[in-house]
């Protein structure tokens, strides 16, 4: 798939990744990504600006022949040869509102380990470090309450 510069002739950008002939394109996101039907029957959508593949959907047996997007592309529908009509919602923003949740939360908890281990509650510190999975904290830990007076208190 190829997306020219109409003024002068030229290739702006290749996608790669079909592996059979693209039927039907459509920029959604306002012009930010590109939706794609190929004849396998797979969509694939694509970050205009670099290439990259945002997301493949195996959305129909065989050709999908149709691919229509609205409201900038929140929510596209693909027809195929299969006679089926998928609809596919765009859920990128919930999934980056889930990512930045999930960042705060680890953040939170390593946090809340450092406080521990400053505070000398050995036993939080090390719940935290072994639910966080973190070795080396683990270890650390472990060593101050070796090296610590108050080693009995654990």
């Amino acid at each position: 798939l190829k997306i020219w510069n109409v003024s002068s002739g030229s290739c702006l950008r290749t996608l790669e990744g079909h592996s059979v002939g693209v039927l039907k394109v459509t920029f959604i996101s306002q012009g930010l990504q590109v939706a794609s039907s190929a004849a396998d029957g797979v969509v694939k959508v694509w970050y205009v600006k670099d290439g990259a593949c945002a997301t493949t959907m195996d959305a129909h047996e065989g050709r999908a022949w149709a691919l229509a997007s609205y409201d900038q592309g929140k929510l596209l529908a693909t027809g195929g040869a299969d006679g089926r009509l998928c609809l596919w919602q765009d859920v990128t923003k919930e999934k980056e509102l889930e990512a930045a949740k999930q960042q705060d939360e680890l953040v939170e908890k390593e946090q809340a380990i450092l406080d521990a281990t400053r505070n000398k509650n050995w036993e939080e510190a090390i719940r935290g470090s072994l639910e966080l999975e973190r070795p080396r904290k683990l270890l650390e830990v472990i060593q101050l309450v070796l090296s610590s007076k108050n080693a009995d208190q654990f």
